[in-house]
């Protein structure tokens, strides 16, 4: 087992992302075969995911696009945000690019 250091481990991780786009069509080319359980896991450890590598690279913001619809996905993903350490804050407010459908979470760095 190799151990780095934690820059060294931040150099071979993937790149973070400012901007997460959950939509499950941005997430998976063949997903009219899933269930609505299935689509939101999926978007849900995509958004688990990219929220560690925004923590694991210092980013100051997350800006995560979860749509409007009924509303499943983004209690979900404020209900996970509520209780973590690494979270300053988060709002769900107008943007002018994605509209009522996306969670800015400002991280405490």
């Amino acid at each position: 087992m190799m151990l780095y250091k934690a820059e060294e481990a931040r150099d071979k991780m993937e790149a973070p992302l400012h901007v997460v786009d959950l939509h499950i069509e941005k997430l998976c080319y063949n997903y009219r075969g899933l269930s609505n359980a299935e689509i939101i896991l999926l978007q849900l450890d995509t958004f688990e995911k990219y929220f560690h590598l925004a923590w694991v690279h210092h980013l100051g913001t997350l800006t995560v696009i979860h749509g409007v619809g009924k509303g499943t996905l983004k209690s979900e993903i404020h209900r996970w945000l509520k209780d973590r350490p690494e979270v300053r804050s988060f709002e769900n407010r107008y943007h002018p690019l994605y509209g009522n459908g996306a969670t800015v979470i400002q991280f405490a760095l």
